[in-house]
Protein backbone atom coordinates (compact mmCIF):
# COMPACT_ATOMS: atom_id res chain seq x y z
CA UNK A 1 0.00 0.00 0.00
CA UNK A 2 1.37 3.39 -0.93
CA UNK A 3 2.00 6.05 1.68
CA UNK A 4 -1.25 7.79 2.52
CA UNK A 5 -3.36 8.92 5.44
CA UNK A 6 -5.46 5.78 5.03
CA UNK A 7 -2.38 3.60 5.44
CA UNK A 8 -1.48 5.41 8.64
CA UNK A 9 -4.98 4.99 10.08
CA UNK A 10 -4.92 1.30 9.15
CA UNK A 11 -1.60 0.98 10.99
CA UNK A 12 -3.25 2.58 14.05
CA UNK A 13 -6.05 0.01 13.99
CA UNK A 14 -3.58 -2.86 13.47
CA UNK A 15 -1.56 -1.59 16.41
CA UNK A 16 -4.61 -1.85 18.66
CA UNK A 17 -5.63 -5.23 17.26
CA UNK A 18 -2.11 -6.54 17.83
CA UNK A 19 -2.70 -5.92 21.53
CA UNK A 20 -4.70 -9.14 21.63
CA UNK A 21 -3.99 -10.83 18.32
CA UNK A 22 -0.20 -10.91 17.92
CA UNK A 23 2.09 -13.70 19.07
CA UNK A 24 3.97 -13.30 22.34
CA UNK A 25 7.18 -11.30 21.98
CA UNK A 26 6.45 -9.98 18.48
CA UNK A 27 6.01 -6.29 19.43
CA UNK A 28 3.47 -5.76 16.64
CA UNK A 29 1.60 -3.05 18.55
CA UNK A 30 4.78 -1.00 18.66
CA UNK A 31 5.66 -1.76 15.05
CA UNK A 32 2.32 -0.53 13.76
CA UNK A 33 2.19 2.40 16.17
CA UNK A 34 5.49 3.66 14.75
CA UNK A 35 4.04 3.36 11.23
CA UNK A 36 0.71 4.94 12.22
CA UNK A 37 -0.69 8.43 12.27
CA UNK A 38 0.89 9.41 15.59
CA UNK A 39 -2.38 10.71 17.01
CA UNK A 40 -3.33 10.88 20.67
CA UNK A 41 -1.91 7.81 22.33
CA UNK A 42 -4.49 7.83 25.09
CA UNK A 43 -7.46 7.61 22.72
CA UNK A 44 -7.03 3.82 22.57
CA UNK A 45 -7.10 3.38 26.34
CA UNK A 46 -4.89 2.74 29.32
CA UNK A 47 -4.31 -0.95 28.58
CA UNK A 48 -3.04 -0.12 25.10
CA UNK A 49 -0.60 2.44 26.51
CA UNK A 50 0.64 -0.06 29.13
CA UNK A 51 1.18 -2.67 26.42
CA UNK A 52 3.14 -0.21 24.29
CA UNK A 53 5.34 0.66 27.26
CA UNK A 54 6.19 -3.01 27.74
CA UNK A 55 6.98 -3.44 24.06
CA UNK A 56 9.15 -0.32 24.10
CA UNK A 57 11.17 -1.77 26.98
CA UNK A 58 11.83 -4.93 24.98
CA UNK A 59 12.61 -3.04 21.78
CA UNK A 60 14.90 -0.61 23.59
CA UNK A 61 16.96 -3.47 25.05
CA UNK A 62 17.22 -5.08 21.61
CA UNK A 63 18.26 -1.84 19.91
CA UNK A 64 20.84 -1.05 22.59
CA UNK A 65 22.53 -4.41 22.09
CA UNK A 66 22.57 -3.89 18.32
CA UNK A 67 23.46 -0.18 18.55
CA UNK A 68 20.44 0.87 16.46
CA UNK A 69 19.03 4.44 16.77
CA UNK A 70 16.27 4.92 19.34
CA UNK A 71 14.91 8.40 18.48
CA UNK A 72 11.55 7.08 17.29
CA UNK A 73 11.14 5.12 20.52
CA UNK A 74 12.00 8.12 22.65
CA UNK A 75 9.31 10.24 20.97
CA UNK A 76 6.79 7.58 21.92
CA UNK A 77 8.22 7.39 25.45
CA UNK A 78 7.56 11.12 25.83
CA UNK A 79 3.90 10.62 24.88
CA UNK A 80 3.48 7.63 27.19
CA UNK A 81 5.12 9.34 30.18
CA UNK A 82 2.91 12.40 29.68
CA UNK A 83 -0.16 10.15 29.53
CA UNK A 84 0.81 8.23 32.69
CA UNK A 85 1.60 11.36 34.67
CA UNK A 86 -1.69 12.95 33.63
CA UNK A 87 -3.67 9.85 34.65
CA UNK A 88 -2.10 9.24 38.10
CA UNK A 89 0.10 6.35 36.95
CA UNK A 90 3.40 7.80 38.15
CA UNK A 91 4.98 4.39 38.94
CA UNK A 92 4.38 3.22 35.38
CA UNK A 93 5.96 6.39 33.99
CA UNK A 94 8.99 6.01 36.28
CA UNK A 95 9.36 2.32 35.40
CA UNK A 96 9.35 3.08 31.68
CA UNK A 97 11.93 5.84 32.09
CA UNK A 98 14.14 3.52 34.12
CA UNK A 99 13.84 0.89 31.37
CA UNK A 100 14.96 3.37 28.70
CA UNK A 101 17.60 4.83 31.02
CA UNK A 102 16.33 8.41 30.82
CA UNK A 103 14.92 9.48 34.19
CA UNK A 104 15.77 13.10 33.37
CA UNK A 105 12.64 13.24 31.19
CA UNK A 106 10.59 12.90 34.36
CA UNK A 107 11.31 16.46 35.49
CA UNK A 108 9.31 18.04 32.68
CA UNK A 109 6.23 16.01 33.65
CA UNK A 110 6.27 16.44 37.42
CA UNK A 111 4.10 19.19 38.88
CA UNK A 112 2.60 20.20 42.19
CA UNK A 113 -0.12 17.56 41.93
CA UNK A 114 2.06 14.51 41.35
CA UNK A 115 5.50 15.20 42.78
CA UNK A 116 4.79 13.49 46.13
CA UNK A 117 3.71 10.19 44.57
CA UNK A 118 6.56 10.37 42.09
CA UNK A 119 9.17 11.01 44.78
CA UNK A 120 7.76 8.31 47.02
CA UNK A 121 8.01 5.78 44.21
CA UNK A 122 11.53 6.89 43.25
CA UNK A 123 12.83 6.68 46.81
CA UNK A 124 11.23 3.30 47.43
CA UNK A 125 12.61 1.94 44.13
CA UNK A 126 16.13 3.27 44.68
CA UNK A 127 17.15 0.43 46.97
CA UNK A 128 16.59 -2.05 44.13
CA UNK A 129 18.70 -0.19 41.57
CA UNK A 130 22.40 -0.66 40.90
CA UNK A 131 24.70 2.33 41.37
CA UNK A 132 24.78 5.21 40.51
CA UNK A 133 21.00 5.17 39.96
CA UNK A 134 20.51 4.17 43.60
CA UNK A 135 21.37 7.71 44.73
CA UNK A 136 17.74 8.87 44.84
CA UNK A 137 17.30 9.71 48.45
CA UNK A 138 14.53 11.77 50.02
CA UNK A 139 16.64 14.92 49.99
CA UNK A 140 17.63 14.57 46.35
CA UNK A 141 14.17 13.90 45.02
CA UNK A 142 12.27 16.42 47.07
CA UNK A 143 14.90 19.10 46.58
CA UNK A 144 14.94 18.75 42.78
CA UNK A 145 11.25 18.11 42.18
CA UNK A 146 9.76 20.38 44.83
CA UNK A 147 10.93 23.43 42.90
CA UNK A 148 8.17 22.68 40.44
Amino acid sequence: MGDSELKKYLADVLSVLALTMSAEGERDSLKYRLEGSGGDIGSWGHEYVRNLAGEISQEYAKRQSEEVPIEDLMELVQQIVAFHMKHNAEPEAVDLLMEVEDLDLLIEHVDSTNFRRTCLYLTSSARYLPGPDDMFGPGYCLHDLYKI
